[in-house]
């Protein structure tokens, strides 16, 4: 019998890429195209992100980024740019055997994250939402809480994976077993090894790393 009996997934940049989104929505506040291949680099990883959108005639950066994250949740056009990682699903349908499968998104709109999981054939299971703006991880909380209630399961039977140390921090308040997946941000790889209980860089390499944290 599994130690756990409920996998928590993330599933922004856990299972799904939504990088060329973040550009669009960026683009969209813009009010135009961004050409130069080495900006949209900068931008995507965060690397300089108030200088680089000054360099691009932005004055207020607080109200640009309001913008932005409009237009990156409310667009509804714009998800159709989310792709899913290598292997995402294939993983999923292959937990979803064994254990008790949910998804967690900070997305505003929840069947936005329905229909990214129809269309790109994840098990169907139940999606928890609240929007998460950055650096507002800790509203995970609650979704986790919510989760325990409805499971009636041990913190210890239960593990949530995530891409942000911010995830980590909200299961670890619970007292469950986390692991950090950084595929993109590989700059929180420290911060993450700091709070998971593991951390890997390709889901593909979930059910091993689950079955790690059962034997221990």
């Amino acid at each position: 019998m599994s130690k756990f009996k409920v996998i928590i997934l993330d599933i922004d940049l856990t299972l799904c890429n939504n990088l060329e989104r973040k550009v669009k929505a960026i683009e969209r506040a813009l009010g135009k195209s961004i050409e130069d291949s080495k900006i949209k680099r900068k931008i995507i990883y965060n690397y300089g992100f108030g200088k680089v959108i000054k360099n691009l005639g932005v004055k207020d950066i607080k109200e640009f980024k309001s913008k932005a994250l409009y237009h990156f949740f409310y667009d509804l056009d714009l998800f159709n740019y989310d792709k899913p990682f290598d292997g995402a699903s294939e993983i999923v349908k292959e937990l979803d055997k064994e254990y008790k499968i949910y998804y967690v998104t900070g997305r505003p709109i929840k069947e936005t994250a329905l229909q990214f999981l129809r269309k790109n054939n994840f098990p169907l299971r139940e999606v928890y939402n609240i929007e998460i703006k950055p650096g507002e991880s800790w509203k995970k909380v609650k979704i986790f809480k919510d989760i325990l209630k409805k499971e009636k399961v041990d913190v210890k039977e239960v593990v949530a994976v995530g891409d942000l140390p911010g995830d980590a921090i909200a299961a670890k308040k619970l007292g469950l077993k986390t692991i950090g997946v950084c595929k993109i941000h590989k700059s929180f790889k420290k911060k993450l090894e700091k709070i998971c209980d593991k951390v890997l860089e390709d889901i593909r390499e979930l059910p091993k790393t689950i079955k790690e944290l059962e034997a221990c």
